[in-house]
């Protein structure tokens, strides 16, 4: 038996981790949620994930602060870290870690 693919998914904004977990769900990844940073570092200590999807923008922990602490416990899991920001790039230094890939949503979107 085969294992599936696991995803972790940390976003403060219950609308969009919702969709984004059922998405994943229904590609046949299975998936694990946190609402926050914090509960998202406990998940990725405690489970075997292949994959983390971080807001950036989260109350307590910001994601490159979590992306920071998973890095260091565990070097081999791919980050893609997800923000609205659309000037990302002035926010580049904080986002000196190699490996962690940034996304940024167009600041359209949020003007429909």
């Amino acid at each position: 038996m085969t294992r599936r693919c696991t995803i972790l998914c940390v976003d403060d904004e219950p609308n969009i981790l919702s969709l984004r977990s059922a998405l994943l769900g229904m590609a046949g990844y299975k998936v694990h949620v946190a609402k926050d940073g914090e509960i998202g570092l406990e998940i990725f200590r405690n489970e075997l994930v292949d994959l983390v999807v971080l807001d950036y923008d989260m109350p307590g922990m910001m994601g490159d602060d979590v992306a920071r602490e998973m890095r260091r416990l565990r070097k081999d899991v791919p980050l893609l870290l997800v923000t609205a920001f659309h000037d990302l790039p002035q926010l580049a230094p904080r986002f000196s870690m190699p490996q962690l890939q940034r996304v940024s949503r167009p600041h359209s979107f949020w003007k429909r």
